[in-house]
């Protein structure tokens, strides 16, 4: 929101200097983004053009003589629109202009003092001056002037940043509410007072739907269409609005100022001379200002002339009603609108517009009336209309008053300062609340402009706001207690210290579109869908991490980086719940070596081995990789796996399935998603150690042939079965498949590490171990290699 301080004085007082009550107003009000002059460009005069002279060495640039009531300059311009008699602003020698600084200049042959300038030159955006070329001031700028003071472009302007909860801002009197509030100042609203002539106005008006509240109409005839004065285009270029015309600009002027949209209709276009508010048919076509046809449905208001629709109420005008510069009599209306159907209506058609946004966060009904007064006023003087009597409205709008009590108990107890009940009045007071005490308890009448003041805690937050935060002490707690991380925090810590020694941690976004949401779901999951989402890409809250670090991968690949390993720890959202999980994906090569042109790739068992490294960190016990029991969603069912815990199915690893690499368009990818909460609930938060022994160990490594159908798993715990005494590890360190197996069989060699913490053990102890080993492993079909 833009708010020029020079219409901002028009309705307020500013006791203080303009810096101090920018700073004032970031800490009691909304916060403000910038305070700059709108145009702070110096060395500019109002000069009048009185001879134009082709230039003798160009078929385009022209030497111009201007006056400046004291005194002329020539001037060479190359503008295409220079005029004998035009008023124009011109840049003196040692001007400094955004393209540079102005200096004397020899133009092929011809001496230039000065130049004749456009809006663009200034600094100004193009869309303000609306034509090519120089820009022309109005007949009565008063030459040898500054340019930048007679057209009001001299003044700061303030913009700040707007919380949801704060509509009142959306308008320069609702900042000068507040602005009264923290300066302990003065308003100037006064009674908009104006005559009318004895004509009557021949328009009724009336509505045929609940969700038109207020409509407040006049006729004014014998308009002029015309351009706008400088003063009133200014204003509208300080709030980045263009200035089009009178009637255009006083409808935007107003809007700004009271936060309440206006509509101007062509009084002749309206043949039946009744104009009804009611929803429109359901497939109605429509055509609005911008010439675009619109399809309505029946939860829309259009504003109609009792059969055909003029006007898409609260949103956008109609086409063939609009004021043009033929119009000569005009139909002007305020109105307010239920806030939720205009939302619907902007929302559905993606027409969202200054006035749509206000009736969208409801306007202040106050105001209606006199936004609408307002507007006439300006049309009698500066478009010299004629306001018909006795005309038509209607007004069902609610204006009780919301009652909110507070205590100076709970004041004090909320804010942990003794403030006293004078302190308090006067704070409700300056924000002009209507208020009773009792006792200690205040009753506040709630005025319409501020729809978010609710509760208690909204009057306390007013009263801490604009007595100011700095009268609040800064002390410790008395519950104040040195922080630390809860155990959660610990674990997550954990493993991303263990997990950045192999792959980096990326962050994406929990929004992802419908399909990606469900795309790796192994069972039927809640998805949760955002009512207004920004696009259909960010339209629901995903339920794996999976899709986010495959497009991760291939915005990578794209840029030609192909190896690539990342993780990250996120949440999975249902509407059951929320879960904390971890996620990984690997392609290209893990390491390489020039030297001799080695390379290890990325595979099942790599991702495994990581795996298991973060298991064993975080002291994972009882884990099983076991093939799924069915084939996982996403996943090549031959290179996947389920991690299990006790019973559970906490997670899956494997290969992209070469569908899904298609569709996201990456390759030869490994991937691991798992349930953080569940994993957390099995780790052990502390760790068993043993004493290193001083003994050596014996390793034997053994070379069997087993049925394919045994799991690395199964050999494992089984050997541990056999031998519970001096056998230290088992490792597993080598797959090897032949047809001299056979096809049903593999080999798998392991390597056994022996040992005693006590003593040496002798050869034919770990020779014993073996026998009995290769005994247990006979019993399942596993025998040693020949």
């Amino acid at each position: 929101m833009l708010i020029p301080i020079e219409i901002l004085r028009k309705y307020v007082d500013i006791n203080v200097d303009e810096k101090e009550f920018v700073k004032d107003f970031s800490l009691k009000s909304a916060e403000v983004d910038t305070f700059n002059k709108f145009c702070d460009v110096k060395g500019l005069e109002i000069g009048k053009i009185i001879k134009i002279v082709d230039h003798p060495d160009s078929n385009h640039l022209h030497i111009t003589t201007v006056d400046f009531g004291d005194h002329t300059q020539e001037i060479v311009c190359g503008a295409p629109n220079v005029e004998v008699g035009r008023k124009v602003i011109v840049a003196q020698l040692g001007c400094k202009l955004p393209g540079g600084e102005i200096k004397k200049a020899v133009i092929r042959g011809v001496e230039s003092c000065g130049m004749n300038c456009s809006l663009e030159e200034l600094g100004i955006d193009t869309k303000f001056q609306g034509y090519d070329g120089i820009y022309y001031l109005d007949d009565d700028a008063p030459l040898g002037e500054d340019p930048i003071k007679y057209m009001h472009l001299d003044d700061n302007v303030l913009e700040i940043e707007l919380t949801p909860n704060r509509q009142d801002l959306l308008s320069i009197i609702g900042v000068a509410y507040d602005t009264k509030a923290m300066l302990n100042s003065e308003m100037h609203i006064e009674e908009v007072k104006y005559d009318r002539v004895k004509e009557e106005s021949d328009i009724t008006v009336s509505t045929e739907t609940p969700k038109c509240r207020a409509y407040y109409s006049n006729v004014i005839k014998d308009v002029k269409i015309k351009e706008s004065p400088a003063w009133l285009r200014g204003a509208l270029m300080k709030m980045n609005i263009r200035p089009i015309n009178n009637v255009v600009d006083i409808t935007n002027y107003v809007l700004m100022v009271t936060g309440h949209p206006l509509h101007a209709f062509d009084y002749d276009y309206i043949k039946t001379k009744k104009v009804v508010v009611k929803n429109a048919k359901e497939g109605e076509i429509f055509v609005t200002l911008d010439n675009k046809e619109r399809v309505l449905k029946d939860t829309d208001i259009v504003i109609t002339d009792g059969s055909k629709a003029m006007c898409l109420g609260g949103v956008m005008g109609g086409l063939e009603s609009e004021v043009t510069d033929n119009t000569k009599n005009i139909f002007l209306e305020c109105a307010n609108f239920d806030p939720e159907s205009i939302k619907e209506t902007s929302k559905r058609l993606g027409l969202q517009s200054e006035s749509s946004l206000r009736y969208e966060k409801g306007i202040n009904p106050d105001l209606t009336k006199y936004a609408l007064d307002l507007a006439t006023k300006m049309l009698i003087e500066l478009a010299d209309g004629k306001v018909l009597s006795n005309p038509s409205s209607f007004d069902n709008d609610d204006y009780s008053l919301k009652e909110v009590k507070v205590t100076l108990t709970q004041i004090n107890k909320v804010l942990g300062r003794v403030y006293t009940l004078d302190e308090v009045k006067t704070v409700f007071d300056s924000l002009s609340f209507e208020n009773t005490l009792k006792g200690e308890e205040f009753t506040v009448l709630v005025p319409k402009r501020r729809p978010d003041i609710d509760t208690y805690q909204d009057l306390i937050e007013e009263v801490v706001r604009i007595s100011g935060l700095s009268k609040i002490e800064s002390r410790i707690p008395a519950a104040y207690q040195a922080g630390g991380l809860t155990p959660f925090q610990t674990f997550m810590k954990n493993i991303r210290h263990t997990l950045s020694n192999h792959l980096n941690e990326v962050i994406t976004y929990s929004l992802v579109n419908k399909e990606e949401a469900v795309d790796f779901d192994n069972a039927e999951l809640s998805t949760i869908e955002l009512m207004n989402p920004l696009s259909d890409d960010r339209a629901v809250m995903r339920h794996s991490l999976i899709p986010s670090l495959l497009k991760t991968i291939k915005y990578n690949n794209n840029r030609k980086v192909n190896d690539v390993a990342i993780y990250e720890i996120g949440r999975s959202y249902t509407k059951e719940g929320e879960d904390y999980i971890l996620s990984m994906a690997l392609t290209g090569v893990n390491e390489s070596t020039l030297w001799k042109g080695q390379k290890e790739v990325v595979d099942f068992f790599y991702l495994k081995g990581i795996v298991e490294d973060l298991f064993d960190k975080l002291s994972i016990k009882n884990y099983l990789i076991a093939k799924p029991a069915q084939d996982l969603k996403g996943f090549h069912p031959g290179v996947s796996a389920s991690i299990v815990l006790g019973r559970d199915n906490v997670g899956v690893m494997g290969k992209l399935h070469p569908d899904y690499e298609k569709k996201y368009e990456v390759k030869n990818v490994f991937v691991f998603e798992i349930s953080l909460t569940k994993l957390f609930e099995s780790s052990h938060k502390m760790k068993t150690v043993k004493e290193i022994s001083k003994y050596p160990t014996i390793e034997r490594d053994l070379a069997l042939v087993m049925d394919k159908s045994v799991t690395a798993k199964e050999l494992e715990e089984n050997i541990k079965r056999a031998v519970r005494k001096n056998l230290l590890g088992v490792k597993i360190f080598d797959l090897y498949q032949d047809e001299s197996f056979g096809s049903s069989k593999k080999q798998i060699a392991v390597s056994l590490s022996f040992g005693d913490n006590t003593r040496t053990l002798e050869t034919k102890e770990v020779d014993d171990a073996i026998e009995l080993i290769l005994a247990k492993l006979q019993t399942l079909g596993i025998e040693l290699r020949k």
